[in-house]
């Protein structure tokens, strides 16, 4: 089975901005272990500790400046 494909590019759905989640941001946050490179609880750990909220139910990412509007 195929993995991930890297780096991901998330825009906040509220503004323009955006962040790009790579291998090296996984490293990053996973430095103290070994990153799952194909799961996608890792790209979303990686959007948590960078502030980023995801609404895993309406598939939308907001950044910290605009937080979750709910």
């Amino acid at each position: 089975m195929p993995g991930l494909t890297y780096p991901f590019v998330f825009e906040c759905s509220n503004c323009e901005n955006e962040i790009t989640v790579d291998r090296d941001a996984v490293r990053e946050v996973f430095r103290f272990g070994e990153p799952d490179f194909n799961s996608f609880d890792t790209i979303n750990a990686v959007l948590h500790q960078r502030g980023w909220l995801r609404d895993e139910f309406e598939h939308r990412v907001f950044c910290p400046n605009c937080g979750d509007p709910n």
